[in-house]
């Protein structure tokens, strides 16, 4: 019986029968992202996003990702301006390229990139952040690649 239940158990981290079915959280980030036009991605084991492309999502009302969506790496750019930002829980981890937030109504750099290769720009938020406001959350390689 132990056998049978490690076996089963072992199954279940493998293979979201749920996620077969139409439902479940892959399921649902699959959908969130077909949404969203983001297509070059692969959904890891632990549910984070990898996206091969650049991830454009300016001008959407999405105050906020939904919490089943965390993004890991984006290899190109990420811009998510004019949306009306709350909170950058779910961004990535990395973002190798550009990374836009501006014209948000951001009040904290709370679940920011920890590295973007190239600009870095949060102007227009609802309070105006510092270089060292990024700087305490993000490694961007150039000063003046920080936009405030």
């Amino acid at each position: 019986m132990k056998l049978v239940k490690e076996s089963l158990h072992s199954f279940e981290k493998k293979h979201d029968p749920l996620s077969s079915l139409g439902v479940g959280k892959k399921s649902l980030i699959e959908k969130w992202l077909k949404e969203m036009e983001i297509n070059r991605h692969l959904i890891r084991e632990d549910l984070t996003i990898d996206v091969y492309d650049g991830v454009g999502l300016d001008d959407i009302d999405i105050k906020e990702f939904p919490n089943y969506i965390q993004f890991n790496k984006v290899d190109e750019f990420f811009s998510c301006s004019y949306c009306g930002l709350i909170t950058l829980k779910g961004f990535p981890k990395i973002v190798n390229g550009p990374f836009w937030i501006n014209n948000n109504n951001l009040t904290s750099l709370e679940y920011s990139p920890k590295y973007v290769n190239g600009i870095f720009d949060c102007r227009n938020n609802a309070i105006k952040f510092t270089t060292e406001d990024v700087r305490n959350r993000c490694r961007v390689l150039i000063d003046k690649d920080i936009l405030l």
